[in-house]
């Protein structure tokens, strides 16, 4: 590390510190920590997940402990007969760190959990974030839309025509915060609200040249938004870990003449991914745009059957 303005050493002002313990904000830090954190979490008998090195395990017998980790907050899961496990790692942990107990989980990373035990049901959603979001653009009090966007007519596809065509019109566009509202409608998507995957990732492929038209997308996914704010994924209790998958791929869409490709894995009825994206290689028929979506598909499927094997204890098919 450089030395402080200021407090350079008499004839050594060109050298550099060795730190002996990582800084906050460091390049460094965040491995450091993790592995500082990884230290003690084995040290306390739990496993790393092969497929999943943020995520460890504990069992003994019928007892089970599973934690979550993300930076420095961890996330516990424990039977009734893992409490002794869970309060052996707290110890171990206490130790070396200061830590401290904050309950049940109920908001994280701008989702809020909450629970039903008597249905075994949890549910995560982003309905705080989203009225952030629709107050931030002055979308708060606007008119619901029925859905994200516009399947059918001049308002569905943006052509070249409209594009801005004078300087006037470039800067007027230009000063809309295209990017800021992309960026939190991709949060958005990326955790509880799979059902504006689509129509987000189309418009985001216009990012390079906004338009006025791109802003009415976007402000059609906001109104959206405003009339479906309190939707979120629910997961249900399940027997027996099982996996169903479902895949499909457009052919050169209109316009780009590129084609889409997209997936949703469910565990039990349970969505556990998805995904929307431009098939980047060239393809020459329907039938290759989807065996190439299959492939993408088979490789995560596989990813989630190991992991969720691993972390359960039980074979996942």
């Amino acid at each position: 590390m450089r030395q402080a303005s200021g407090h350079e050493v008499n004839g050594k002002e060109k050298w550099i510190y060795r730190l002996v313990k990582a800084l906050y904000g460091t390049k460094q830090a965040a491995r450091a920590w993790q592995q500082h954190l990884k230290k003690l979490l084995l040290k306390a008998d739990c496993h790393a997940l092969q497929f999943d090195q943020s995520v460890y395990t504990m069992r003994e017998g019928e007892a089970f402990l599973l934690i979550g980790t993300h930076v420095d907050d961890l996330f516990v899961l424990f039977n009734q007969k893992g409490k002794k496990m869970k309060d052996k790692v707290w110890e171990t942990l206490s130790k070396a760190l200061t830590i401290k107990d904050l309950g049940n989980a109920t908001w994280t990373l701008q989702m809020n959990i909450e629970r039903n035990l008597q249905k075994g049901e949890l549910k995560i959603s982003q309905a705080n974030f989203t009225r952030e979001v629709l107050k931030r653009f002055a979308m708060d009090k606007c008119n619901t839309a029925p859905t994200p966007a516009v399947h059918t007519g001049d308002e569905a596809t943006i052509t070249e025509a409209d594009l801005p065509k004078d300087e006037a019109e470039c800067t007027r566009i230009n000063a809309l915060p295209f990017m800021e509202l992309i960026g939190c409608l991709w949060w958005l998507t990326q955790n509880t609200r799979p059902d504006i995957f689509v129509a987000l990732q189309r418009a985001s492929k216009w990012i390079a040249k906004p338009s006025e038209k791109l802003w009415r997308w976007l402000m059609r996914i906001l109104r959206y938004l405003a009339g479906t704010i309190e939707i979120g994924l629910t997961y249900k209790r399940y027997e027996k870990p099982l996996l169903t998958a479902y895949v499909d791929a457009s052919f050169a869409d209109e316009g780009e003449g590129k084609s889409t490709a997209g997936w949703a894995i469910f565990m039990q009825g349970n969505l556990i991914g998805y995904e929307s994206a431009t098939i980047k290689r060239v393809v020459l028929s329907s039938t290759e745009a989807e065996c190439h979506a299959l492939s993408h598909l088979g490789k995560e499927n596989t990813w989630q059957r190991r992991l969720l094997t691993e972390m359960l204890g039980v074979e996942c098919k």
